[in-house]
């Protein structure tokens, strides 16, 4: 069955931070939830979380949460973590606090490592993508515990999943078993067997209220060489012709030798499932364009905030709604809005592109001195708090 492979890892802004039997500090993967809570948050939470932290070091300001609609209470987040993780571990609160982030950090860039590193694949040549109100936070910790140079926080980020909801296709998958070789398949079978499945899938998306023309097809098959255990998927052409069979062959030659090196091009393809992806495309509401702004002329203060595991410094706080299209912001400093705080590091280039999404730069290099060019998306750290 065709799916999309989501690896969850319980550490978000209320994950609650613990200490086991022989003494080692833990968060998670026990939740606070909503309710009761971070402890900062009043509604009768006791034990310390990761959003409790945050207030702690500055991070977050307990005034401005939610655009100023909730205050948090800083003092019930620092007798939680007092209570729970500083005495028994002997340290004062703010590096306990400190302590909490650096845990669930290294489990976040654990849970990277894990779909990137030990995949083969490198994360320094990707973009990490942050969403959530707090993913800004942590982003640029963990892109440089990583090696990655760029991280890009959307606009619209601690309200991303609610904000994709309301823009993603709808989307049906649809598959046949039909068991045949390339060298001994008439095109015509292909095309009978799409013209059912096509039909199935318009009807299906008609009755969700898509027209025709917002409804895009793709097709695909399993495909692999005889004796072969695993196949490969590749896409089959959509138009017609008598060189289908030949056509589908050639495509899944390409993609073996992508993938392993090497094709086996005197050989006929086995074929097994014939599958088709319908999306009814969704209508793309326009963004709003952010307010052209300098970022001198977005400054909302100073706060104290805690960097690098280190020292409390005092940095700049800026406006994000205010940072229009081309403005820059040099690290550190804090951005913050009504949903998404943001935490740049020393070194770091924050820069508002066109579309309003924030994209950060870091002083990042590889061994050698070469600084890693991002190529793509290697995955999305979507943030809680």
């Amino acid at each position: 069955m065709p799916g999309v492979e989501v690896s969850s890892i319980g550490a978000g802004g209320g994950s609650i931070a613990w200490v086991d039997g022989g003494g080692a500090l833990r968060v998670g993967p026990r939740s606070a939830g909503s309710r009761p809570g971070p402890a900062c948050y009043g509604l009768g939470g006791t034990l310390p979380t990761v959003t409790d932290a945050n207030v702690v070091l500055g991070a977050i300001d307990p005034e401005g949460f939610l655009g100023g609609r909730r205050a948090l209470r800083r003092d019930l987040a620092e007798q939680a973590i007092a209570e729970h993780v500083a005495t028994p571990l002997g340290l004062d609160v703010v590096r306990a606090a400190a302590g909490i982030v650096r845990v669930v950090e290294s489990t976040m860039a654990a849970a990277i490592r894990a779909v990137s590193l030990e995949r083969g694949i490198d994360p320094r040549r990707f973009t990490l993508v942050a969403g959530g109100g707090a993913g800004g936070i942590h982003a640029t910790s963990l892109a440089r515990a990583l090696g990655m140079a760029r991280v890009v926080i959307p606009r619209e980020a601690g309200t991303l999943c609610a904000f994709g909801m309301t823009v993603t296709d709808v989307r049906h998958d649809h598959a046949r078993a039909f068991h045949a070789q390339t060298d001994a398949l008439a095109a015509a079978d292909v095309l009978d067997l799409y013209a059912e499945l096509e039909h199935e899938a318009r009807g299906r998306l008609a009755a969700s209220g898509f027209a025709d023309d917002a409804i895009a097809l793709d097709r695909f098959v399993d495909a692999r060489y005889p004796g072969q255990v695993h196949e490969l998927t590749v896409p089959v052409p959509s138009d017609d012709g008598d060189d289908l069979p030949a056509r589908i062959a050639a495509a899944f030659h390409a993609e073996h030798t992508r993938r392993f090196t090497y094709a086996r091009e005197e050989l006929p393809v086995e074929l097994l499932h014939w599958r088709l992806t319908a999306a009814g495309r969704a209508h793309r509401a326009a963004i709003r364009p952010a307010t052209p702004a300098a970022a001198a002329d977005a400054g909302a203060g100073r706060t104290t905030l805690w960097l690098d595991g280190v020292e409390l410094r005092d940095v700049p706080v800026v406006a994000a709604d205010g940072i229009g299209p081309g403005a820059r912001v040099e690290g550190p400093a804090v951005l913050r809005s009504e949903t998404t705080t943001i935490v740049l590091r020393a070194g770091d280039v924050l820069t508002a592109s066109a579309e309003g999404a924030f994209v950060i730069d870091l002083p990042v290099t590889r061994p050698g001195g070469d600084a890693p060019r991002p190529a793509g998306t290697a995955r999305q750290l979507q943030g809680g708090g």
